[in-house]
């Protein structure tokens, strides 16, 4: 009823003889009259008038009779679609008034379908999303319906985002906000608010245009001082389901395991998803024997060469990209290397152990989180 309301001021502010009712405030902020005046109301003969009549009248018995008013129905095919009301205030109410009310009142319904219609499109994809969210089991056929009912134009890429509201502290109006700023920075996404906090389905065409969606995202987000877990990108709207659990599972993590930021991506946690899944009392023999070696040796003599193979691997083998992360010089950073196979015995070149090695960094430092 948002454009009906602003219509109502608009007439307001143009005609100083019209006057929008007490009950307006209430009936904006609630949703209804108050139940005494709407008593009094049913029991006046006007209410019969009003409820059979497609025209504009002047009340000026019950609640009128201090206050005369006109009266109409906004109706559309028959139906109800709500109610109109001048005050006299400034001057005494004549047939020509009558005229410019039902003038007035025909734009107000056309705003007003205007609005159930987008209204009713937003709840179709909501309802949809909302479906999915709760693993139904839905044909690919009602879902194309239902997208195609909704009008949602879906591009080739989607992502979910998980954002953290504090619900006890957040006014409605505020979850509504958070989600139309989001749906302006990108037309074709989706924002609903699901379990108490806010849900955004992006879409995109590609990556670097999601890099400038998510970077006015991060900005709007910051000034909220909201976090927010991001799942994997995917292209199919039944996966919903898994990348939800994705985009929180990495929110979650992300907080325990204190990283410095206020976004998380899901590919950043998979390890340590499939590690809170597992008995912590089994982690510790998954530790590469290299590892142990090349941290106690970090330990007795202070160096860093356990983070030193680490980045190496991150940086898939690569010498160069492996010193310019750890600002160093590429010489030194060869130096690093000969040093670590001597103190471990480790193989560069095998996979394996490679691979290894990078889970267990990820183990040492999950179960220094979990157990502190």
């Amino acid at each position: 009823m948002k454009a009906a309301f602003q219509l109502c001021e608009a007439v307001r502010l143009t005609y100083p003889l019209f006057r929008i009712p007490l009950h307006y405030g209430l009936a904006k902020n609630l949703g209804n009259c108050s139940a005494e005046s709407i008593l009094l109301f049913k029991n006046d003969k006007a209410s019969s008038l009003l409820f059979n009549s497609n025209k504009a009248f002047i009340y000026k018995t019950g609640l009128g009779k201090n206050m005369p008013r006109i009266l109409k129905r906004l109706t559309s095919q028959n139906k109800t679609m709500g109610y109109f009301v001048v005050f006299e205030v400034n001057r005494t109410l004549n047939e020509n008034h009558l005229e410019m009310t039902d003038f007035l009142c025909n734009f107000l319904v056309f705003e007003i379908k205007n609005n159930l219609a987008e209204y009713t499109t937003d709840k179709i994809y909501e309802s949809l999303i909302f479906d999915l969210l709760l693993n139904k089991n839905l044909s690919d056929l009602s879902i194309s319906d239902r997208i195609i009912s909704s009008n949602w134009l879906i591009r080739p890429v989607l992502r979910l985002i998980y954002i953290e509201v504090d619900a006890l502290r957040t006014l409605n109006y505020y979850f509504d906000y958070i989600c139309s700023q989001l749906q302006h920075i990108n037309p074709y996404a989706k924002a609903i608010r699901f379990e108490e906090h806010i849900l955004v389905i992006l879409n995109y065409n590609d990556g670097n245009e999601y890099d400038i969606i998510f970077e006015k995202i991060i900005k709007l987000l910051k000034e909220y001082q909201l976090y927010l877990g991001i799942s994997n990108p995917f292209s199919n709207l039944t996966d919903i389901y898994n990348h939800y659990n994705q985009a929180k599972t990495a929110l979650t993590l992300g907080r325990l395991l204190q990283d410095k930021t206020r976004f998380f991506y899901y590919k950043d946690y998979g390890y340590y998803h499939l590690f809170s899944c597992m008995d912590t009392c089994n982690l510790p023999g998954l530790c590469s024997p290299h590892y142990m070696l090349l941290h106690q040796y970090d330990i007795m003599n202070s160096t860093e060469y356990c983070d030193t193979l680490y980045q190496y691997i991150a940086a898939a083998n690569n010498l160069s990209a492996a010193a310019k992360t750890l600002q160093i010089h590429r010489n030194t950073m060869a130096y690093r290397l000969e040093k670590i196979i001597q103190i471990s015995e480790i193989n560069l070149s095998g996979g394996e152990e490679l691979y290894q090695f990078y889970t267990t960094v990820k183990i040492i430092r999950w179960l220094d989180k979990i157990e502190h």
